[in-house]
């Protein structure tokens, strides 16, 4: 295809974030890209909406015009050139690098929060964006929900009606952007952070325009925040509930850094991936799915830990199936319905190989039992931690592993898992049937 052609796009977002694409630093926070995620009917009532349709065609050059937002959430665009170069920013996600945090406040919670129980608070959906009311130091704000950021990091006009003051002399973190390149964030001392009942005191923050072209957005509430309670979102009741953890009572600000020594760059997507997570009896998920077979919904929750086949299993329940995975490494043991066994794994099928890092790569041979039907599979599988991506689904954005499963013999692909350590679950999958492809999303989480 030459220059002069003209080709049309689909450009489907990943990330809750509308608008996260305007700035560099707006990219790196949220560890996202994103041109659209809602029909263009609503364009005309989101400012927000149409800032993106503008960026979109500012960012990438080859863009001739913005044509429509289609029904399914799609922006399709048309541009005079077909560039390879554009390709890599069309299709993929930035990277930002993990770090540690270890030079702020993380903040702590007051007897007031503790005391409350469960504090729900209705959101603002736009997309898979979600917007929520909150607090800065009593002024009233309002802020994007990004589980998959580390810090939170307000406007200067929020700091400033807040009486956040940055001195010359503020700390400046480095913050590392897509293309691996660095930008200096001043972090201040606030007072408090809240969002309804729920409030944390004495945290850092970063002071920077995230969103310079949201005007009605106030900033982002990250990690430091978010750490102190179970968090669960409820994408349709537009609810987000908080409860404080345990561990939490005491505080968890952490010291500042010795004088002289360097900064460490800030992480705003990193999740420990390294050992298998620990499931607590109550944890719950929700999932969408969609097949050519039809769609629905289901939900899993840990309703016990037992001994199956030797081994010291989670048993995960979605309504009359129980599920028994590996407490070890979430090896997949069996399943049964109204206590008869549907399917089992001989030896266990490994869906992880911790730690789980991209690059890693495992593989196995077990047979597929099914005593009902009095069929037996023998399966040799490899599996390939492929990298790592941000991905949005209807439970929020989050950075995920993404893993592939293929078989040895035909190289075919068996699944696409995305797993996210913040959700101590997969967020995505793609299971490859004779049939076609179910694709699973997670709507809804709650863990301990």
């Amino acid at each position: 295809m030459t220059r002069a052609a003209r080709c049309g796009l689909s450009i489907r977002s990943r990330s809750r974030a509308l608008v996260r694409e305007h700035a560099l630093l707006a990219a790196v926070a949220l560890g996202v890209v994103a041109c659209a995620s809602e029909p263009s009917e609503r364009v005309a009532e989101e400012p927000l909406l149409a800032h993106t349709l503008r960026e979109c065609r500012v960012r990438i050059a080859a863009i001739g015009s913005v044509d429509r937002i289609d029904q399914q959430s799609e922006i399709r665009v048309s541009r005079a050139r077909c560039d390879p170069y554009d390709a890599p920013f069309l299709a993929s996600d930035p990277q930002p690098e993990a770090q540690a945090l270890d030079s702020l406040r993380r903040g702590s919670v007051g007897p007031a929060t503790r005391s409350a129980g469960r504090i729900s608070v209705p959101v603002r959906v736009i997309g898979n964006l979600v917007v929520v009311a909150a607090t800065v130091n009593g002024t009233p704000a309002t802020l994007m929900v990004d589980t998959g950021a580390n810090v939170t990091i307000l406007s200067k006009a929020i700091a400033e009606r807040a009486g956040v003051a940055v001195p010359a002399d503020a700390r400046l973190l480095p913050v590392r952007v897509a293309g691996g390149g660095t930008i200096s964030v001043p972090f201040v001392p606030l007072k408090s952070l809240a969002i309804g009942a729920a409030t944390v005191e004495d945290l850092d923050v970063g002071v920077y325009d995230v969103l310079p072209g949201a005007r009605r957005i106030d900033g982002l509430v990250g990690g430091d925040f978010l750490r102190h309670f179970r968090v669960a979102l409820d994408h349709d009741a537009r609810r987000l509930t908080l409860e404080v953890r345990a561990d939490a009572a005491a505080g968890s600000s952490a010291p500042s850094p010795l004088p002289g020594a360097p900064p460490v760059p800030v992480d705003v997507s990193a999740r420990d991936p390294g050992s298998a997570p620990v499931w607590m009896i109550g944890d719950r998920w929700a999932f969408r799915w969609e097949s050519p077979r039809g769609s629905g919904t289901f939900v899993w929750a840990v309703n016990r830990v037992q001994t199956v086949d030797g081994f010291e299993c989670y048993v995960v329940t979605s309504g009359r199936r129980e599920i028994f995975y590996r407490r070890s490494d979430l090896a997949f043991v069996g399943e049964q319905v109204d206590g008869q066994v549907e399917q089992r794994a001989v030896p266990p099928a490994l869906n992880y190989a911790w730690p789980l890092a991209p690059g890693r790569t495992w593989e196995e041979r077990y047979t597929a039992e099914r005593p009902l039907e009095q069929q037996t599979d023998t399966r040799w599988l490899r599996s390939s931690v492929e990298g790592e991506e941000t991905v949005a689904v209807p439970a929020g954005t989050f950075r995920a592993l993404r893993i592939v499963r293929r078989h040895v013999a035909s190289g075919a692909i068996s699944a696409e898992t995305w797993y996210a350590p913040e959700a101590r679950q997969f967020v995505r999958q793609r299971l490859y049937h004779d049939y076609g492809v179910q694709q699973r999303e997670m709507t809804s989480y709650s863990v301990r």
